[in-house]
């Protein structure tokens, strides 16, 4: 049976109606919008948490909060837990994960991971145009949080590798 790639994009705090793709009249989100058409995009989608950590655990497992448990943010599984990534491990895919982890325990991303870069920024307090946690701003390309590019090299250069 052919192996297919596989590209899971987990951001935080972004809803389908904040996309282009999904009818918002004024917010380019032009490299989603490609992904939308050229891959698959689903229009009834829902989180078990609105918390990152618990919401992760819950799609990664196939899970409700109330199964496994995790609840906050710095809430974890270790990699025996059955879930979506380490399933594909063992069957011979390679994984690599580029961003904030808030899934799997710390200490076992290696575990897990083929390659990893895990960066979790926080909040960006001490940014000028920062006023609540729900705030959009654009950030400026040489900020010390904006680590998209970056992330996205790696990411790229990852799956080209593994091709």
């Amino acid at each position: 049976m052919k192996k297919y790639n596989l590209l899971i994009i987990t951001p935080d705090q972004l809803r389908s109606d904040y996309l282009s793709c999904y009818g918002h009249p004024s917010i380019g989100t032009t490299h989603i919008d490609k992904l939308a058409s050229e891959g698959v995009k689903l229009d009834n989608c829902y989180c078990q948490s609105p918390l990152c950590a618990p919401s992760r655990v819950s799609f990664a497992t196939s899970t409700y909060v109330g199964e496994h448990g995790c609840r906050n943010y710095w809430s974890t599984i270790e990699p025996h837990v059955p879930n979506l990534v380490s399933s594909l491990k063992n069957e011979g895919y390679q994984t690599g994960m580029f961003g904030k982890n808030h899934l799997f325990t710390y200490g076992k991303l290696g575990e897990v991971w083929d390659t990893c870069r895990e960066v979790c920024l926080g909040n960006y307090d001490n940014h000028p145009e920062y006023e609540k946690s729900f705030s959009s701003f654009e950030m400026d390309p040489e900020h010390e949080y904006n680590v998209t590019g970056l992330l996205t090299d790696e990411a790229i250069e990852f799956m080209s590798e593994t091709e």
